[in-house]
């Protein structure tokens, strides 16, 4: 999974990055019209209680599986790094 958040200033902007993104997932073969590998995209999440729920899950998912003890546990990595939508892929 990828977290993505655009912070262009106003909404309209914000949405054109959004729609721009999709475009390029959808591009690149991913969206939600496709079966098997392919299935998959973009969704959505403009509003900011949700985009605040997601952020929690996401700090609390990763203390937990860091805690993890047995062997399955995940490697930690480099994230929380900014990327140019021309490069995301």
């Amino acid at each position: 999974m990828l977290l993505v958040e655009f912070d262009e200033g106003d909404a309209g902007r914000n949405h054109e990055k959004l729609e721009a993104l999709a475009q390029k997932m959808a591009d690149l073969g991913f969206d939600w019209a496709h079966d098997g590998k392919g299935w998959g995209g973009v969704v959505s999440v403009t509003d900011q209680r949700l985009q605040g729920q997601i952020a929690e899950v996401r700090k609390s998912g990763l203390n937990i599986m860091m805690s993890m003890k047995q062997e399955g546990k995940p490697v930690s990595f480099v994230e929380d790094c900014a990327v140019e939508l021309k490069d995301l892929a």
